[in-house]
Formats: structure tokens, C-alpha cells, sequence
């Protein structure tokens, strides 16, 4: 673009404008902080210091400085910012209300909650005025409001705050179930930790519900209440809640996929997705269809179809969101690039695997572009690519996409990183469905220590390591050692899955051929 149209050009600048805020957004904010100061004098010299897009610039760069932990940097090019925001636009402008709320956050972050209280309650009286009392925006004001009065040293008063919040929104809405965390949060902190404790007993099942039982939030919850039941006096039930919540941690922090046995968290997405359809009316009778926060809304919506087995009705409704995220966020916009993702994986999930890969492929270089080859998003990508061109009918491709994928993912993650290994695995079982079980036999083999090594011997991947290497030690010419390697497999996985278990049937299946 700069070679086209010039590097002063408004459209080069926002290109550059819009990548700095896609690295922020893909959790880089110390390369979007250096990209927007770079960017800042360039948006001055061209456009103008009042025009929109450079205090938008000023504004991001902000954000990006408090998210890479300069809270009080932060605060001070805020102070600055809003005095020229507001001499441009209205005192209700949307971007004027946003960069106040920021700079309300990063004065508490800072060290100053007090002043953070203050400048929520003034704040708050506005958002009231300007969008109404039991508006979103409004309800999240009135968290941070209660939030700040409990860190600037008035818990009791911060409790009864959330308790009134409460009120005002639903028992399963998701600002509900924080404000409900923050109300046995500062239960404890008052000096009430038996009903602190009450309070995350009965809040962890709901968390669990709405987010999932794997979701951080609903982990904190958890970490909570063995928090408080220690300080209740409980002791021997504190100790048997973090270490469940422990085991818990760890399993989360391994990598998942539909294809591996092992049994999945229940997640009431059926729940979640008639929510979201409900609130989505909503939300687009407030704030309008094309807003930001409406297009997210039904990006989630999409979702929790796909995940509560309606794969083709969420394909549907990603295939007439994604021109809208691109027409107003931009084409690599991070919604905009998850919204191709999610349509490909529902797109597949519908029966149309040669589709979901011809999207992963033309998904592949926008994620690339917008993330860096090294972002943890662009290696998903390129293992999703894989898969369905495996699904498509393809393996000898998906073995070649894989083959080149490990060296990035080892250089990246560490050889005995589960990611690596999982990779190792699929290339494995690619190659032996490319028709070379000799060359896939010896990838498993040498790949099964290391899986047992890091997993132990009962991990679901260690398991399916196992599988495919006799299946491909069969398909080599050696079907004695094989049936040796699955008379072995069968007890063990019956004893660990159970007999009834999918994979445990695919290991007899395999033994009967």
C-alpha cells in the first residue's frame, strides 16, 4: 500500500492504524504501543491534530501503553486527550465516554482508587443521562463504580452496591455472575468469610454454566472459594478444593481436539445460544445493527449454535455477519478474522469439508498479515487447514501442510510442548493415510516415548499414539506385532475410558478385521 498510494496517504495511515489496534487486540501491546508512536506524528503532520482518526491514534496508544502494565502513562496521555477530544466532539460523544471510563480504570490502576470512585460516579450519571438506567454500558459502570469504592478502602459500602446491582440484571446474564463474584469478594474482605464462601458455593455452579467449567472466570470462582474456605476455618475442605481445582488447571492447559477420545466438559450452549438470541434484539434496537458490540453479539451467537450440534444454522448466520465485520471493523480486524475461522469450522462441521479448506486457505494469509507467522492464531489456522484438507479427502496434503508446520510449532513451543507432540501425532496418522504406513509406523514410534514421557501412559493422545501405530504397523506388513500392540492397548483403555467407550470399540473393531 505504501509503494501504491504513497506513505502519507489517509488510506496507508489507516491501514497502519488499523494493524497497530489488531496487535493490541491479539494481546501484543507492547509492539501496538511502538507501532502507534510511530504512527501518532505521521496522523499530526497529515491529517491534523482535531482530526478523528488522529485522536483515535492518541486514544489506542493509551490503551495499549496501560495494557502493556504503564498504568500511570496511561492515565496521563488519557488527562491529555480529553480535554481536545472534547473541544471536537460533543460531551456525549461515544469516544469521549469510552476514553473517560478508560482513564477512570488506569487512575485506579495506578494507585489512586479513590480518585478512580470519583470518576466513575461522575461518569455514571452521564452514561444514565445519555443511554438510560439498565443499559449495558450503564450496568458495567455501576460494577466498576462498586468496585473502586471497595479497593478505596470501603468494602461494606462496595457490597451493598453490588448487592443492589444485583437486582437490576439477571441471575444468568454475564454481568451478573461478575457482579456476583465481586459481592462475595468483598463478603470476604469485609470480615465475613464464612459467607464469602456461601456466596461462591452457590455462585461456581452458574459460572460454570454460562462460561464453562474450563473458562478462567469460572477457575477464579473456584479459586475463590477454596480462598474463603480456608479462612472460614475449613481447612481440610479448602485442601481437597484446590486440589481438584489443580488437576483441573492442568488438564485445561493441554490442547484439545474433537478427534482424540476422552470425555468433553458439558456446556449448556443450547442455554447460552437462546440467551444471546434474545439479547441480541436487544442490543441492536440500543445500539443499532452495525455497532461493534451488535456485530459481536451475533459473532457469539454464531458460536454457540455451532456448539450446541447446529453446525449449519451457525454457517448461515457467519455467512451473512462476515461482510458486515469486514465493511465495518475492516477485513483484518481480529472479530473479523474469528468470524472466518468459526465459518470454516461450521462450514465443515455442516458435511462440507473441501469449503471449510478453501475458507482456511483464503483466511490464511489475513491472519498472517494481521497477526505475524508466529501468532499463536495463524498456527491455528494452519492446523485447521490441515485438518479439513485431511476431512476433504486430501491427507497427502494435509501431511505436506503439517510437515511444514512442526519446525514452527517446535521453534516456537519447545519439542516436548503438547501442541508439538499433538502436531506429531496428526503427521503421524496423515502420512500412513497418504498411503506410507512404513514411514507413518516409524514417526509413531519414535513419537510414543516422548507422548508417554510427557503425558503418562493414560493420556487420551498417548492412547490414540498407540492405536495408530498398530494400525500402521498392520498396514506395513506386519500384522502379528500389531495385533500384539492392540491385544496390549484393549485393557488398558478399558480400564481407563471403560468398554463402552468410542475409542475402546475402535480398538476391538480394529482387532476383528
Amino acid at each position: 500500500m505504501e509503494r501504491e498510494l504513497g506513505p502519507d496517504h489517509p488510506e496507508t495511515l489507516e491501514t497502519r492504524h488499523q494493524l497497530a489496534v489488531s496487535t493490541a487486540l491479539a494481546g501484543d501491546a507492547v509492539a501496538a504501543r511502538d507501532q502507534l508512536a510511530a504512527l501518532l506524528p505521521d496522523m499530526d503532520r497529515v491529517l491534523g491534530p482535531d482530526h478523528a482518526y488522529t485522536l483515535d491514534v492518541r486514544r489506542w496508544l493509551a490503551t495499549a501503553t496501560g495494557r502493556a502494565g504503564d498504568a500511570a502513562a496511561a492515565r496521563d496521555q488519557l488527562a491529555a486527550l480529553l480535554p481536545d477530544m472534547q473541544r471536537v466532539f460533543s460531551p456525549d460523544h461515544p469516544d469521549i465516554l469510552t476514553a473517560r471510563s478508560q482513564l477512570a480504570r488506569y487512575t485506579g490502576d495506578a494507585g489512586d482508587p479513590a480518585a478512580a470512585r470519583d470518576m466513575f460516579g461522575s461518569l455514571l450519571r452521564d452514561r444514565q443521562r445519555v443511554l438510560g438506567p439498565i443499559h449495558p454500558d450503564s450496568l458495567t459502570l455501576r460494577g466498576e463504580l462498586a468496585r473502586y469504592t471497595g479497593e478505596a478502602g470501603d468494602p461494606a459500602a462496595a457490597r451493598e452496591m453490588f448487592r443492589k446491582l444485583l437486582r437490576d440484571i439477571g441471575p444468568y446474564h454475564k454481568d451478573t455472575l461478575i457482579t456476583r463474584h465481586q459481592l462475595a469478594r468483598f463478603t470476604g474482605e469485609a470480615g465475613d468469610a464464612a459467607g464469602a464462601r456461601e456466596l461462591f458455593a452457590a455462585l461456581v455452579p452458574r459460572m460454570e454454566r454460562v462460561f464453562g467449567p474450563d473458562d478462567q472466570r469460572s477457575l477464579d470462582a473456584r479459586r475463590q472459594l477454596a480462598r474463603f474456605t480456608a479462612e472460614a476455618g475449613d481447612a481440610a475442605g479448602a485442601r481437597d478444593l484446590f486440589a481438584a481445582l489443580r488437576r483441573d488447571e492442568d488438564r485445561v492447559r493441554e490442547p484439545e481436539h474433537a478427534s482424540t477420545p476422552g470425555p468433553r466438559q458439558p456446556v449448556d450452549r443450547a442455554w447460552a445460544r437462546d440467551r444471546l438470541a434474545a439479547q441480541l434484539s436487544n442490543t441492536e434496537r440500543v445500539l443499532g445493527p452495525h455497532h461493534p458490540d451488535t456485530l459481536l453479539t451475533r459473532l457469539r451467537l454464531a458460536i454457540n449454535t455451532a456448539e450446541a450440534g447446529e453446525p449449519a444454522a451457525a454457517r448461515d448466520q457467519l455467512t451473512a455477519l462476515l461482510p458486515e465485520m469486514e465493511r465495518v471493523l475492516g477485513p483484518d480486524h481480529p472479530y473479523t478474522l474469528t468470524t472466518r475461522l468459526r465459518l470454516a469450522t461450521s462450514t465443515g462441521q455442516a458435511g462440507e469439508p473441501a469449503a471449510a479448506r478453501d475458507q482456511l486457505a483464503v483466511l490464511l494469509p489475513h491472519a498472517t498479515r494481521a497477526f505475524g507467522g508466529d501468532h499463536v492464531e495463524t498456527l491455528t489456522t494452519r492446523s485447521q487447514l490441515a485438518l479439513y484438507a485431511w476431512l476433504a479427502g486430501d491427507p497427502a496434503a494435509a501431511r505436506d501442510q503439517l510437515a511444514v508446520l512442526l519446525p514452527d510449532v517446535q521453534r516456537l513451543r519447545g519439542s516436548d510442548h503438547p501442541d508439538t507432540l499433538f502436531v506429531r501425532l496428526r503427521l503421524g496418522i496423515y502420512t500412513g493415510l497418504a498411503g506410507e504406513p512404513v514411514t507413518a509406523r516409524d514417526q509413531l514410534t519414535a513419537l510414543l516415548p516422548d507422548m508417554q514421557r510427557v503425558h503418562g501412559p493414560d493420556h487420551k493422545h498417548t492412547l490414540n499414539t498407540r492405536l495408530h501405530l498398530a494400525i500402521n504397523t498392520r498396514r506395513a506388513g506386519e500384522p502379528a506385532a500389531a495385533r500384539d500392540q492392540l491385544v496390549a492397548l484393549l485393557p488398558h483403555a478399558e480400564r481407563v475410558l471403560g468398554p463402552g467407550h468410542p475409542y475402546t470399540l475402535a480398538i476391538r473393531k480394529v482387532l476383528d478385521q
